[in-house]
């Protein structure tokens, strides 16, 4: 095996081994409406960082703080591995930290501003958008991949090629951030690519099995049903059923009332259960829906 090989071989490992811890810690910051910090597109840095919104009582003595896109937070040692931030270790070093913070938060922004661009190109050359958790906010797995139609002078030598669907299609590395699938970087790696791209084209037909599901079972209820067929981009999906309002949130369009059904649905912000749900952003995603999409009753 040569060195880049091997290299990509450790990489998985890495990742692998750290798994568990990453997706608690993540789950962990983002519940508690934090910033969860990583290095996206770099396999063999396996570095993470919860940062949490600084309180009254939030002591920048005992806890590294920072303020990032004008928040105001701080680094909790419990739901990260970056020893250098931890005060209370020895290895803690306050110019690595703000270097090695800042690095990853670059990282993640950078990655966000892509994934917009991404998203809306990836459609308008009529390629399919893949990324795992479709309309979590945020979604805790933040691995996305755009796939374009292969063509005659598609060079699959260049490009990484597949077949999903009956369509050929080919991986495109400026709109998504899964080096192992970028063949033209050091990171890539044949067999971490087939897995990667697999796992988010599962999600996405699980998803969509979901969603043709809901829209039958939600009507059969005699609730109606908001989506929007008219931007492919827009995967958000929510039923409303007939029912009492009591923590449940609930809406009238065109006359007709119903409250949000979770299990029929993929809006998150609309669960009043969930940690993500926010009032305003449902009234202002169902609201589109109705006026941008399609209601179904």
């Amino acid at each position: 095996m040569n060195l880049k090989g091997l290299l990509s071989v450790l990489a998985v490992a890495l990742v692998s081994v750290e798994a568990a811890d990453r997706t608690e810690s993540a789950t962990y910051c983002y519940n508690k409406k934090g910033m969860f910090l990583e290095n996206r597109t770099d396999p063999t840095d396996t570095r993470f960082a919860c940062l949490l919104p600084q309180t009254s009582s939030t002591n920048c003595n005992a806890y590294y703080c920072v303020n990032y896109g004008g928040r105001d937070l701080y680094y909790n040692p419990k739901y990260g591995n970056m020893e250098v931030c931890n005060k209370k270790s020895s290895q803690n070093h306050a110019r690595g930290c703000a270097l090695g913070m800042g690095y990853l938060y670059d990282s993640v922004y950078y990655d966000d501003q892509n994934y917009q661009k991404s998203n809306e190109n990836c459609y308008k050359k009529n390629g399919s958008m893949f990324l795992y958790g479709q309309v979590n906010n945020p979604p805790i797995d933040h691995r996305y991949a755009c796939l374009l139609p292969r063509t005659k002078n598609t060079n699959c030598n260049k490009y990484y090629c597949v077949n999903y669907g009956g369509k050929d299609l080919y991986y495109e590395p400026s709109m998504g951030n899964i080096s192992y699938c970028d063949l033209s970087s050091t990171f890539s790696h044949g067999r971490g690519c087939a897995l990667g791209l697999g796992y988010l084209y599962d999600s996405l037909v699980q998803e969509d099995n979901k969603h043709t599901s809901s829209k039958k079972t939600c009507l059969q209820k005699k609730g109606f049903f908001l989506d929007n067929p008219n931007e492919r981009w827009d995967r958000r999906f929510a039923c409303m059923l007939p029912g009492s309002s009591n923590n449940k949130y609930c809406v009238t369009f065109r006359g007709k009332s119903g409250c949000y059904a979770k299990e029929y649905s993929n809006m998150n912000v609309c669960d009043t259960a969930s940690p993500e749900y926010n009032g305003r952003g449902c009234a202002l995603g169902l609201g589109y829906l109705e006026t941008s999409g399609k209601m179904s009753y």
